[in-house]
């Protein structure tokens, strides 16, 4: 049987600079961990929509009306691209400690949990991931 676990997609209510280093987490974990096998297009995405974030959050340049826009599209890359990575663990990836290690936290199904998973599917919605 291969993963029965959820992750938790807590990740799509960070915005800019915690997304970031939650992002920056990821990959950390991700690199580190022996039992993760690394896909390279994936982790390349990361990386480049990571990049496109920081560049438009620290760009000293950028006129502050254009900043907002910038801050959304790259906020937007990287949630697809992360949306990609969690995917991938969690059909990859069957044991519980691997997929924490990786820096995702799992999805528990608490009733407590049903309004958060509604907010969830309507963000997923409305980036475009579902």
């Amino acid at each position: 049987m291969l993963n029965a676990f959820q992750i938790d997609r807590h990740f799509l209510f960070l915005k800019a600079d915690k997304l970031a280093i939650f992002a920056d987490r990821v990959l950390r974990n991700t690199s580190q961990s022996p039992n993760f096998v690394k896909p390279a297009a994936i982790v390349a995405s990361v990386e480049a929509a990571l990049k496109m974030l920081r560049d438009a959050i620290n760009d000293p340049f950028m006129k502050r009306k254009d900043r907002p826009a910038a801050v959304k599209k790259g906020e937007t890359a990287l949630l697809h691209a992360l949306e990609g990575l969690a995917g991938y663990v969690e059909t990859s990836m069957d044991c519980k400690s691997d997929i924490l290690a990786t820096g995702f936290h799992l999805h528990s199904d608490n009733k407590e949990n049903t309004r958060r998973q509604q907010r969830m599917d309507a963000r997923m919605t409305k980036v475009g991931l579902n």
